[in-house]
């Protein structure tokens, strides 16, 4: 019995563990994915159009993400089964980054970043949906999440979201 509940103790320590991992990653990709207008904003500027800025960005990330696999050891073959998946989600993520980028030229960059961080809302929506996973109550999400956000814009009138 004593073992029994030292494995549940371990495995209940890990689980939160994980979990921990699981939210600094997302903060910290939040934070990483947040600052792209600094980058496209001045480079904008000096003319580089959006398939420039987005081809560099992918190329320099190619490099970085191969380096890590050499690192690990890890393998980059792929199956004709996943190849599909990956497509799908490689045009996915283009279509989204292309359309991300180029909503910068049509409104302010602090506008199209929040429209685009509603995303986790959607996420729910289909895990809930597709893959029946479970998600919080509205009385669990923190206040900062549960709270009605408002923005100005020079150009227009105003901007409310309900998170």
């Amino acid at each position: 019995v004593s073992q029994l509940r030292r494995l549940q103790r371990v495995s209940s320590n890990n689980y939160w563990r994980m979990k921990h991992k699981g939210i600094i990653c997302g903060i910290l990709s939040a934070i990483c994915y947040g600052t792209n207008p600094f980058g496209a904003l001045p480079l904008y500027e000096e003319g580089v159009n959006t398939a420039s800025v987005l081809f560099y960005r992918f190329s320099m990330a190619i490099v970085i993400l191969f380096v890590m696999l050499l690192i690990r050891r890890k393998s980059m073959r792929v199956k004709k089964n996943e190849m599909k998946v990956l497509a799908s989600l490689g045009i996915l993520m283009a279509i989204a980054s292309i359309t991300f980028y180029q909503s910068f030229h049509y409104m302010d960059a602090g506008i199209a970043s929040t429209i685009l961080f509603v995303y986790p809302v959607m996420v729910a929506v289909i895990m809930s949906a597709f893959f029946k996973e479970s998600y919080c109550s509205w009385e669990k999400i923190p206040p900062a999440y549960n709270q009605t956000l408002i923005f100005k814009s020079s150009r227009l009138k105003s901007y409310c979201y309900v998170l």
